[in-house]
Formats: structure tokens, C-alpha cells, sequence
């Protein structure tokens, strides 16, 4: 319900940490607004998105540079995806492999 209605409100509810940061990022991704990264809670809970993350989504499923380039010097590396950073965001986009770098 939260993603459908973009209700970043209703993600708070969500008791565990990987489901409410997921709604977050899905949230971003969907309204194409990087700006939404920003507020992607912390957690120590190694299995919940972090706002790279988030950002990278937003880039990956709306061929949004933007998201790219607020990653700034953050870097991190996931499986499957690989390295997570502006610089292979910006390369994934202009090379046309958006859509296979999705977290979702």
C-alpha cells in the first residue's frame, strides 16, 4: 500500500529493517526522485538498503543520471550487481544496461 500510494509515512510502520528501507527505495524509484534517497533510515541490519542503494534503483529503473551523480564518492559492492558507484552508474546508463542492473 505505501509503495502504490507513495506514502513514505506507511514505510515507517513497517517493524523490520530490509522491508522499510525496500519501501523507501521502492518509493524513489518509482516518482523517479532521488531526493527521497535522502531519507532512507539507518540501521545496523546488514540485510536493509542503504540510500546508495536507493539511489542506484532510482538511476537503474528511470535511466536517471541525476541519481548517478548523487552518489557522489560512495561506493559499495553487492552480488550480482557488482560495484555501486557513480561512476559504474553513469557507465551502466550510457551503455544501455539499466535495466539488468535493478535491485528489484
Amino acid at each position: 500500500v505505501a509503495v502504490n500510494t507513495g506514502s513514505l509515512s506507511l514505510c515507517d510502520k513497517v517493524d523490520r529493517d530490509p522491508p522499510m528501507t525496500k519501501c523507501y527505495m521502492l518509493i524513489a524509484a518509482k516518482q523517479n526522485d532521488p531526493t527521497i534517497c535522502d531519507q532512507v533510515p539507518q540501521t545496523n541490519d546488514p540485510q536493509a538498503y542503504l540510500k546508495i542503494d536507493c539511489l542506484w534503483e532510482v538511476a537503474m529503473k528511470n535511466n536517471n543520471k541525476a541519481a548517478c551523480e548523487a552518489m557522489g564518492s560512495q561506493r559499495i559492492s553487492r552480488m550480482f550487481i557488482g560495484e555501486m558507484s557513480r561512476q559504474t552508474c553513469l557507465t551502466r546508463l550510457e551503455s544501455g544496461q539499466a535495466a539488468t542492473g535493478s535491485l528489484t
